[in-house]
């Protein structure tokens, strides 16, 4: 059995559209499951110098493999206390 540990990078972006752009790249991943965690969490900042305002985002991408449709509603209301 292998270890895997999830890692949750922090990624600051400049705009909306550097945003999309690491979205894309997120949603397109290749996973290699004999060598990582089929779960992929970032977490995103997008500065505003010019109105001095920042906002978070975060991304949660799991492989198929590891999670199916009816998963989802128990995942989003768990996730959602979590945050509150």
């Amino acid at each position: 059995d292998k270890d895997f540990q999830l890692k949750i990078p922090k990624i600051i972006v400049s705009d909306q559209l550097k945003l999309d752009l690491e979205l894309s790249k997120m949603v397109n991943y290749i996973y290699d499951l004999n060598n990582e965690c089929p779960i992929r969490v970032s977490f995103y900042e997008i500065k505003n110098e010019e109105k001095n305002d920042v906002e978070y985002y975060l991304s949660i991408v799991i492989h198929h493999i590891a999670f199916d449709a009816w998963s989802l509603d128990i995942f989003l209301r768990e996730l959602q206390a979590y945050y509150n």
